[in-house]
Formats: C-alpha cells, structure tokens, sequence
C-alpha cells in the first residue's frame, strides 16, 4: 500500500516535527496579475451599493400576489364542497313525505323482508303489536 511521508523520511531524532516555511520571493507577472484581479474583485464587493428595504418589501409584495390567489382558491374550492354537501345532505321540512317505496323483487329466493305499515299512527301500531301479543298468549294458553 501507500506510505505516509513520515514513512518515508529518515528518522531523525534531534530533527523537531515541525515544518519550516520557505518564503518564495520571486512571482511571476502572472501571478501577481491573478492577485490583483482577486484584490480589486474584493474591494468591488465591499463597495458594491445594498438594495434598499423598500425594494425588498416591494418585490416580496409582488411575490405573495399569486400565492395569495391559489390559497384563497384552495379555501373557496373547499367552502364551495362544504356547501354542496349540506345542500344536498339536508333534505327541506317542506317538501312532501317521499310517496311510499314499491316493493322490489328479492334479490335472494325465499328471503322475505318485513317492514311496518307507515300509514298508521304510532299509537295504532302499539295496539295492534299489543292485540297481537295477547293474541298468541291465548292460542298459547289454550
């Protein structure tokens, strides 16, 4: 595998593991070309004119215009559906009583639905379950 480059030295007790700079005078045109293109490209920055709050607030303002638009529409949509549906969920106190159903044919052979009489008045409907009642209490009896 790969040494390390303190591997590779000569071990060297009396040397310290530290490492010496060597300063490097001479740089050429390019070089120093590159640095002042950087320097003066900082000093631009720093100069460089902030944009004013109220042109901020302006363009943040513009910004929420349509996202403003599709949430209300979203909460309209939403209220419109709500309002559909209580329409048609609630049926008015003044409409007619609904005329009575037509029996439809079985679904399944030899299975008989029994449903109560509508047309009689609830107190009638207990005297005729109460007559019925002591009707097979008698047959039961006798």
């Amino acid at each position: 595998m790969t040494s390390s480059s303190e591997e590779r030295l000569p071990s060297d007790s009396a040397a310290p593991h530290t490492a010496r700079i060597i300063p490097f005078d001479r740089q050429s045109e390019l070089q120093r070309a590159v640095q002042q293109r950087a320097q003066e490209r900082l000093d631009a920055e720093a100069i460089k004119p902030k944009v004013p709050i109220a042109r901020r607030l302006i363009t943040f303002a513009v910004a929420l215009i349509p996202v403003t638009i599709i949430f209300s529409g979203f909460l309209l949509a939403v209220h419109a559906v709500r309002v559909i549906t209580s329409l048609y969920a609630t049926t008015p106190a003044t409409q007619a009583a609904p005329p009575a159903p037509v029996a439809e044919a079985p679904s399944q052979p030899g299975v008989v639905i029994l449903v109560p009489d509508k047309t009689l008045a609830p107190s009638a409907q207990e005297e005729d379950l109460t007559q019925r009642s002591r009707r097979t209490q008698r047959s039961e009896a006798e």
